[in-house]
């Protein structure tokens, strides 16, 4: 199976884009909307994951589960071996700290219930059955897409009828991502109907897309399964020679997303975040494609390196902050000016990148060995009792 090693280094990007979010609306000080709109876009890192992780699942599983030589149990396995370990390991110190920094209860920013940890452990907690986001509060993203590797064959068949269809599966994907955006402007707006219950989402008004504890199965369906569309298209495409033309359009890409997210919108902020977020699957895909020099730029192994610690650039992130929040409960002075807010940001991106690089080395690689290579032993041992 090839590597698309592009892709891989396009997700360390997506993960210093969500980092720098965060800490410009937690850190004080550290505040650059003035000079640029892009870092408050941040939390639409997010939905390229989404996206990006239907369309790897469509490449690495797709075919061996459309022959029906896929094995369901195998492939969870295989997926748990990938984020748990990781996803415990940062879950784990955020408990204590967040019972001491605000009590037992749901009467702070975070639910800091025994229900909550029980729902991050099994990974339901964004699966509405909670009202705010809870412990390291970035892993509802993995609890959605958690949801989303459960359904990947029945998303993979729902899909089938682009397979073959690139410039259709490519149309259905943008309507997908267009399809949520009206979905967006709707449960913000006057909410939808269903069954006599009205359902609707209070997200910041400048962040219409930051659904998270609430409809992130809805955000995560449909980005996941229009990354699955995508992966139709690139596997007609892949072998067309198109690779030339993919990289220029690639940069003419890059270059309309950074203007889209640098320049003030003058319109409804979910028509932005509609946009942004076609674009980036637009992106994703001719990147996918891409020879020359898009490539080579892409390929840099200290870029592939840093999409490979992207997880756990993303996980200690989450778990850094509330530290942060917790140490400023202690007495620790806060930022209160650029330079100081500067300085905050500056240590904690190194301890972030300090601390993903010891968990990825010596947990993430480690456990995701050691559990493949149980789940592989199993699903050997099943064979030879099976002759």
């Amino acid at each position: 199976m090839e590597r698309i090693e592009r892709l891989t280094s396009i997700r360390g990007f997506a993960a210093l884009f969500v980092f720098a979010f965060h800490c410009e609306i937690s850190i004080g000080g550290f505040e650059l909307s003035p000079w640029t709109g892009a870092l408050g876009k941040g939390y639409l890192g997010v939905d390229f994951f989404f996206i990006l992780s239907g369309f790897i699942l469509a490449h690495v599983y797709g075919e061996r589960f459309e022959r029906g030589e896929g094995r369901y149990g195998r492939y969870l396995r295989n997926r748990l071996a990938r984020f748990y370990p990781l996803h415990i390991a940062t879950l784990l110190p955020a408990v204590p700290m967040i019972w001491i920094h605000y009590g037992y209860g749901r009467d702070g920013v975070f639910d800091a219930t025994v229900s909550s940890l029980f729902g991050n452990l099994f990974m339901v907690h964004a699966w509405g059955i909670f009202d705010r986001l809870s412990w390291n509060f970035v892993s509802w993203s993995i609890s959605a897409e958690w949801f989303a590797y459960l359904l990947f064959p029945v998303l993979l068949a729902c899909t089938r009828f682009a397979k073959g269809r690139p410039f259709f599966a490519l149309g259905a994907a943008f309507a997908l991502l267009a399809l949520f955006g009206w979905i967006v402007a709707r449960l913000t707006g006057p909410g939808i109907l269903v069954g006599g219950v009205t359902l609707s989402s209070s997200p910041h008004p400048d962040r219409p897309f930051d659904i998270t504890y609430d409809f992130a199965l809805v955000r995560v369906t449909l980005e996941f399964t229009a990354g699955v569309l995508l992966y139709r298209a690139y596997a007609v495409w892949r072998d067309r020679g198109w690779g030339r033309r993919a990289s220029g359009l690639t940069w003419l890409g890059a270059v309309a997303l950074a203007a889209l997210l640098h320049f003030p919108w003058p319109g409804p902020p979910v028509v932005h975040d509609t946009l942004v977020v076609i674009l980036v699957a637009g992106l994703l895909l001719t990147l996918a494609l891409a020879q020359g020099s898009a490539q080579r730029f892409c390929e840099w192994r200290p870029f592939i390196y840093l999409g490979e610690i992207s997880y756990a650039i993303y996980m200690v992130h989450g778990v850094g902050l509330v530290a942060i929040f917790f140490l400023w409960d202690l007495g620790l002075p806060g930022p209160g000016r650029m330079v100081t807010g500067l300085a905050y940001t500056g240590v904690f991106f190194t301890a972030t990148l300090v601390g993903a690089v010891f968990l990825y080395e010596c947990l993430e690689k480690p456990a995701r060995a050691w559990l493949r290579g149980r789940s592989e032993e199993q699903g050997r041992g099943k064979e030879i009792a099976s002759q």
